[in-house]
């Protein structure tokens, strides 16, 4: 794999201000996740660091950069264009980074949705996005709280929180995160549930 400098260079290249830094951001908070939670922390930055290289490609621009695209993934983008990013992402960065391994580019993949049995990492991902300093959402001090002493808890937060957000704005939910809320949801003590679930939903 490249180096950290190179890898940052080209993701620059996809993004605007704010997304670079964000997904800066997103980078060092994965490492710090991945550091407590013993899994690798250089891949955790590198799948921060990359994880939004799509978002704000289009199918159009992607022709142009000569990489294809199937029919499911045309689909995608016209069923869900705001997570639509994370499910061709592996492919933008297979492209550029012919090197990138399958675990990073999974990592990436479900950044936006989560799913059912998450690997270590893929978790990483999921609530370090959601976390990072640069974001302002409520619940942010709570979700960093779970992360502190359970980190399905916080998937599970932040699965919560995705599908709340969404039912609230009328956007479509993907099944993905219905299964990832249903997943964690057994994972978690009854009693956290509970606590986290009212926090929510009160």
């Amino acid at each position: 794999m490249m180096d950290r400098d190179s890898i940052k260079s080209i993701v620059k290249r996809f993004l605007s201000k704010p997304r670079y830094e964000h997904s800066l951001r997103v980078a060092e908070t994965a490492q710090k996740c991945a550091v407590k939670w013993k899994a690798d922390p250089e891949q955790a930055y590198t799948a921060g660091l990359v994880h939004d290289i799509a978002k704000e490609l289009t199918p159009e621009k992607l022709l142009n950069l000569s990489i294809p695209l199937q029919a499911v993934e045309l689909e995608l983008y016209d069923a869900f264009p705001l997570i639509w990013h994370a499910f061709v992402g592996p492919i933008v960065v297979k492209h550029l980074l012919p090197q990138a391994n399958e675990e990073l580019l999974n990592t990436i993949k479900w950044h936006a949705t989560g799913k059912e049995n998450m690997t270590l990492l893929e978790q990483i991902l999921y609530v370090g996005d959601y976390i990072e300093p640069g974001r302002s959402f409520h619940d942010i001090p709570f979700v960093r709280e779970c992360v502190e002493h359970n980190l399905d808890e916080a998937v599970f937060a932040v699965s919560l929180a995705s599908v709340h957000s969404l039912l609230r704005r009328g956007l479509p939910i993907h099944p993905l995160t219905l299964s990832c809320r249903e997943w964690t949801l057994k994972r978690v003590a009854k009693e956290r549930v509970k606590e986290i679930s009212h926090y929510y939903y009160r």
